[in-house]
């Protein structure tokens, strides 16, 4: 009954704009019309068209549905209608007024309005049962922070040029110390490989006292006894490395020898000598040896510590750059959100008076006093990032910050 109660209802509508439309135009109506059959339902899986169904007593007009003058209702009390088929997505024809039964495949529920399809109904939403929690609670307004940073005053300023800052991020860096600690340290390996090649100078001087008991009537000192010698000496010389492995060696000797013996004839007696000596290999080491393997090594590492050091050095530039370019963006944005502030309030203001005139609606008040505390979040999240960079900033170019 209830199926045959919202086809009644429809069908209702359908009369009344079916009857309006004649109307409209000026189309002169039957006096008596005949009622035209009308396809109801069927609670069958698969709908069929009933071919002259008698129309239900229970479809009746619509109380605002007004007859076209001339037009007599049916005995049976329904007013005939005019229908127009539509074309259904399994092919057949749907009359106007009537519904496809549930179930139905390839059919969607459509109402017409003069012969216009209409989109179906929207589904209603599935709202799930929320606790009330706390209610009427209502959040304390609390006063606006200042917006100076913290432990730094905000005026006055103290100007820092880009030169600046990255000529104190140089001196202050360690790293960068250390990298030129390194550098000059492979530079004196070097210096200490290469002295493999200098030339040495060497002097040694000696002393000798010597006393021999007499053995012989022949060899002995004065009145029989001991034979007494004292042997004063230097020997100096050069000696160094060439670049293809070779050596030499210069040497110079002399020493004064004095004793006490009956059989020497000569008190004292001098005794030099020179010494020159070179040694080429004529294979080994000729293409290189150990010298010149440990001045190669050198120099490597030299050249590995000059481009450790540039490369700190660089990155202490290109740090310093981005802190000190970041921080000239982040002071620009603050005047810009400054800016959108202050443009919202005045956007506030302006449509609070045209509320009190009746011009806007009072959600537009509360939309602008929204955008107000949008941007007022926007000002001291912009000083955030502002105080943050300049902590980076000092961390680069001051030893203690």
């Amino acid at each position: 009954m209830a199926h045959l109660r919202t086809l009644a209802l429809v069908m209702s509508a359908s009369i009344s704009t079916t009857l309006l439309a004649p109307l409209a135009a000026g189309a002169q109506t039957s006096p008596a019309p005949q009622p035209t059959p009308i396809s109801l339902p069927s609670t069958a899986p698969q709908p069929q068209p009933t071919p002259m169904a008698q129309p239900s007593p229970l479809a009746a007009p619509s109380p605002g549905a007004q007859p076209t003058p001339g037009a007599q209702p049916s005995p049976g009390g329904v007013t005939p209608v005019m229908t127009t088929p539509l074309p259904a997505a399994t092919g057949g024809t749907v009359p106007t007024g009537t519904t496809p039964a549930a179930g139905a495949s390839g059919t969607t529920p459509v109402g017409t309005r003069g012969g216009t399809p209409q989109p179906p109904p929207p589904i209603p939403a599935v709202l799930p049962p929320v606790p009330s929690v706390a209610p009427g609670f209502n959040a304390p307004r609390e006063p606006v922070p200042n917006g100076d940073l913290v432990g730094v005053q905000q005026q006055p300023f103290v100007g820092l040029a880009l030169q600046d800052a990255i000529g104190m991020a140089l001196q202050r860096n360690t790293d960068l110390a250390i990298a030129q600690s390194n550098r000059r340290i492979a530079n004196y390996q070097i210096i200490a490989a290469q002295g493999a090649y200098d030339v040495r100078f060497q002097l040694v001087p000696s002393y000798e006292h010597s006393v021999q008991p007499a053995v012989s009537a022949f060899q002995t000192g004065p009145n029989g006894g001991p034979i007494t010698q004292d042997t004063v000496g230097a020997m100096t010389g050069f000696q160094g490395l060439t670049q293809n492995g070779g050596r030499y060696s210069i040497g110079l000797s002399g020493s004064r020898v004095q004793n006490n013996s009956l059989e020497n004839s000569y008190d004292p007696f001098y005794q030099t000598a020179l010494a020159l000596q070179v040694t080429q290999p004529l294979l080994r080491g000729r293409a290189i040896d150990q010298n010149r393997l440990q001045i190669q090594l050198a120099r490597n590492n030299a050249t590995i510590s000059n481009a450790v050091a540039l490369n700190q050095a660089s990155n202490t530039v290109v740090n310093v750059s981005n802190a000190y370019y970041d921080l000239v963006a982040a002071w620009r944005n603050v005047a810009i959100q400054e800016q959108g502030l202050r443009n919202a309030q005045a956007q506030a203001a302006s449509n609070s008076r045209l509320a009190a005139r009746g011009v806007v609606a009072p959600t537009d008040i509360v939309e602008a006093n929204t955008q107000v505390d949008v941007f007022q979040d926007n000002v001291f999240a912009a000083i955030q990032n502002v105080q943050r960079l300049q902590t980076q900033l000092k961390q680069l170019i001051l030893a203690n910050p």
